[in-house]
């Protein structure tokens, strides 16, 4: 792997195999070391990813109506990661960068749109592994939960199952998460929990590898899962609230009128400098200040020569990249 400041532009023709049936996009190329575009007529190769990945197949359950990308991560060693097929190539990019050290986001994203577009019809259809597919359907899993502690309010209110340690943040006992996750057909319970970990849907304590927390319920400290969902929250210094974009956070927003995308993060205006590669929005630009405390939906305008109206698409923390 290539950190992100040596090796970024290289000359190579190691070759890496993906099935036959499938291709790259024209200018590009997937080898054991990553992925890479050609950067000028000398065949100059410029690093988009400092590990493989392109999109292998499609899985599709019928029964649920879900349709989801199998992703593959990796050389000899390959991973797989599954992505809902309705979120698009931000949403592989985001699940990519947690595997990879380097990543340009943008031209990631183009790379797998391109991809898509030439290989979809070809994209051969898998069977469904109940133990990787069930436990990489994380978001939906996400929201069962959610709905069943709403159902089960009562049982958190006098702590039996745990306890509410504010209106969205519950102290989840092991035992009944774990009953939970056998109702719901779910075996892969340690990659759902640090998937969770990542977009901050689970609590934990400091520097620990503990994905249960120590906490108070019903009189005595004992392990619980800490499960929070976004909800109005206090707010930060920038009179953000937890649940809308915050500096940090990456971010893709559309121009309204014309259509055209922007993904960038929001930084203070402190790092940025003259180095910096162009995917950085200050938050004391206009547009930077504009998007503070948006959420995904939201449209808002900009004044600077003109009033220019966005779209924000998707958002995600820093601390998930």
């Amino acid at each position: 792997m290539y950190p992100a400041r040596e090796g970024a532009y290289i000359n190579s023709n190691r070759a890496f195999e993906i099935p036959e049936q499938l291709i790259m996009p024209e200018g590009y190329r997937i080898m054991p070391d990553g992925v890479y575009r050609e950067y000028d007529e000398s065949q100059r190769l410029k690093l988009i990813s400092s590990t493989p990945f392109y999109v292998k197949g499609l899985l599709v359950n019928k029964e649920r109506g879900n349709y989801m990308y199998v992703v593959e991560v990796g050389g000899e060693e390959a991973d797989e990661i599954y992505v809902s097929a309705t979120r698009g190539p931000q949403e592989i990019v985001r699940a990519v960068a947690g595997m990879t050290i380097f990543l340009r986001r943008r031209e990631a994203a183009k790379y797998i749109e391109e991809f898509l577009a030439i290989n979809f019809r070809e994209l051969p259809i898998l069977k469904k592994d109940e133990d990787n597919l069930m436990g990489t359907e994380m978001e939906p899993v996400f929201d069962l939960l959610v709905n069943y502690i709403k159902q089960n309010e009562e049982k958190f209110e006098d702590q039996q199952w745990g306890r509410f340690l504010d209106r969205n943040i519950v102290a989840i006992r092991i035992y009944v998460f774990d009953e939970f996750l056998i109702s719901a057909g779910i075996s892969s319970k340690k990659k759902i929990l640090n998937h969770w970990k990542r977009h901050g849907w689970l609590q934990v304590d400091n520097d620990s590898k503990h994905l249960a927390r120590q906490v108070r319920i019903d009189g005595r400290k004992q392990r619980a899962y800490v499960i929070h969902w976004p909800d109005s929250t206090p707010e930060d210094e920038h009179g953000v609230q937890s649940g809308g974009i915050k500096p940090g956070d990456y971010v893709v927003l559309v121009n309204v009128e014309t259509g055209e995308k922007t993904a960038a993060t929001l930084v203070e205006p402190e790092l940025i400098s003259d180095q910096s590669d162009g995917d950085l929005i200050s938050t004391a630009s206009p547009l930077g200040r504009a998007l503070l405390g948006k959420c995904i939906g939201e449209t808002f305008e900009v004044d600077v020569d003109k009033k220019t109206e966005y779209r924000v698409l998707d958002y995600f923390s820093s601390n998930t990249h």
